[in-house]
């Protein structure tokens, strides 16, 4: 059996002989902040994170929306379609496609 010394032998092992102490009074413990090269390090890691997430964003509004409008052409009768310009259904995902390439930025919503 395992008893609370060699648990906290254990962890001193593991992190450190100064793992989990606590600070006197009006004096912050050694650990509590990391040093500004990890700072910067972690700042550096969130943004190309964020940067990532937001062009995966993106890209799934994007698709959504060229789903939405080939749904919508879809809809529309043969003679509507060739008004438009699209010659045949097969050409719908295209130009939906290409109407979603034409517009601005797409609208998220966080």
């Amino acid at each position: 059996m395992v008893n609370g010394n060699t648990l906290d032998a254990m962890h001193r092992q593991l992190y450190g002989p100064n793992a989990g102490a606590q600070a006197t009074a009006g004096q912050a413990p050694a650990n509590a902040r990391p040093a500004p090269a990890v700072r910067d390090g972690v700042e550096r890691v969130m943004t190309a994170v964020q940067a990532k997430l937001a062009a995966l964003r993106t890209r799934l509004v994007q698709a959504r929306r060229r789903r939405e409008t080939a749904a919508a052409l879809a809809a529309l009768d043969d003679e509507t379609l060739r008004d438009l310009g699209i010659e045949s259904r097969a050409a719908i995902p295209a130009a939906a496609s290409a109407a979603v390439a034409q517009d601005p930025a797409p609208r998220v919503r966080r």
